[in-house]
């Protein structure tokens, strides 16, 4: 769960070249003819293949923040989720659109529900279930790392998703073990099959951490040609309680130039985690098969443009155009970089809220509801004073207000676990039962 931890200033883009990238990623097309007798009831669907990986540090405390992401409709990549092997259910429940590949910490001994100790560890990969008949589980890995493959095209991709262990003072010969087991994955796949590695690496590839973890995270992907864009650059992806330390530990990283674009996400209120997820847009795409006549779930957004920060707009177009496809591709081909890169400088520099949401609602109390704003409010008036740290009152009042709204999340979890088992009792051969949420 800890990091490294990276001073922010004095890190210039020339410290991490080595580690990225010598040839920008193409735009890959390529054509499939048209069937024209079959199910007039389902219809092709071509769908770009992004990914996110977050260390959502506890699936019960951090619920919110999940369902917040899942909105997106990508695959999501987690480490730390925190469930044992007999709770793991607890994702099909949180994420009823998803389809859900975990382990648990325990999924080579399991332990039992009497009294448990606080969950640990832990990772899971969840996609839409849209995507269900061209995603397939895979045997390999352990209880730290899991991999699925992915009929993208023109090529399938081999994901693995892993969360590394924890600097610490023993723990380079585990280290050392997790990446034997990527590597034995990779073997396995490579020659036919993308490699995309996601996950919390506890390691760091900027040039100025050099402790044992990232000597060997460096060596290791050196070797196998496993490299992130260039558009990292050295933004941290954890942060600290202290208010101080950063670091940049959270990765996606490929074999060959398949990844367009990464972005860091930025602190969110709502999200209880010192960890912030990092999202990729590929070149790769997914064929879906979809009924005509069902319907999926939207989300319609009104940007607030008269708020638009015109600095960050302006900035993120400058650094995205530089990767612009090369003159060899189709003139479609590069318009449809230019407006994914005026769709991303407009999703972080314009404002937006909610007009119309259509599909499951979150499933959040009103006390959970109440707690969310007020943690947002807290996060809004500490943004606005310029991120003050250390023993700041705005600071101290955002910290406090994302611990009460944890501290909620999982007194609610703990009360519908309880009533759960008091039906039970009552009822013990009633097939029926199933967890409830708590009501208000």
């Amino acid at each position: 769960m800890t990091g490294n931890n990276q001073d922010a200033n004095g890190e210039g883009r020339q410290s991490i070249n080595f580690f990225f990238r010598n040839s920008e990623p193409q735009e890959q097309t390529t054509r499939h003819p048209q069937n024209g007798h079959g199910n007039r009831n389902t219809q092709q669907s071509r769908q770009r293949l992004n990914i996110i990986t977050c260390n959502i540090e506890g699936v019960k405390g951090n619920s919110a923040y999940l369902s917040d992401l899942s909105k997106e409709q990508d695959i999501i990549c987690l480490q730390e989720h925190w469930l044992w092997s007999f709770e793991l259910q607890k994702l099909d429940e949180k994420l009823t659109d998803y389809k859900v590949f975990g382990r648990s910490h325990d999924c080579n001994e399991p332990i039992t529900n009497y009294q448990i100790p606080r969950g640990r560890a832990g990772v899971a990969i969840v996609w839409p279930k849209k995507f269900d008949k061209v995603i397939s589980k895979l045997d390999d890995g352990n209880e730290r790392i899991i991999a699925i493959e992915i009929m993208s095209v023109p090529k399938p991709t081999c994901l693995i998703n892993a969360y590394m262990p924890t600097n610490a003072a023993q723990s380079l010969d585990e280290y050392k073990e997790c990446l034997d087991i990527i590597f034995n994955i990779k073997s396995k796949y490579d020659q036919s099959h993308n490699i995309i590695l996601y996950g919390d690496l506890n390691g760091s590839l900027i040039s100025t951490r050099n402790n044992k973890h990232d000597i060997s995270l460096k060596q290791f992907t050196s070797v196998n040609g496993l490299k992130p864009t260039r558009d990292i650059q050295s933004k941290p992806t954890y942060f600290h309680t202290d208010g101080k330390a950063t670091s940049q530990i959270d990765y996606i990283l490929s074999n060959n130039d398949i990844l367009l674009s990464t972005n860091i996400y930025s602190q969110d209120p709502v999200n209880k985690s010192t960890h912030v997820p990092v999202k990729t847009c590929t070149n790769l795409y997914l064929e879906i098969k979809k009924n005509s006549k069902s319907q999926t779930n939207t989300v319609a957004y009104k940007l607030i443009w008269e708020e638009m920060d015109k600095d960050i707009y302006i900035n993120e177009i400058d650094k995205h155009l530089q990767y612009l496809p090369s003159d060899e591709t189709t003139a479609d081909d590069k318009l449809k970089c230019v407006m994914g890169i005026l769709h991303e400088a407009t999703k972080q520099a314009v404002p937006s809220r909610i007009i119309k949401l259509n599909g499951p609602k979150r499933k959040a109390s009103p006390d959970v509801k109440r707690l969310i704003g007020i943690s947002k409010n807290k996060h809004r008036l500490w943004n606005d004073a310029g991120r003050p740290r250390d023993d700041h009152p705005l600071f101290i009042d955002k910290k406090e207000a994302k611990r009460n709204l944890r501290k909620q999340q999982r007194k609610e979890t703990a009360l519908e676990k309880e009533q759960f088992i008091q039906k039970l009792e009552e009822n013990p051969n009633d097939l029926n039962i199933s967890p409830t949420y708590p009501k208000k």
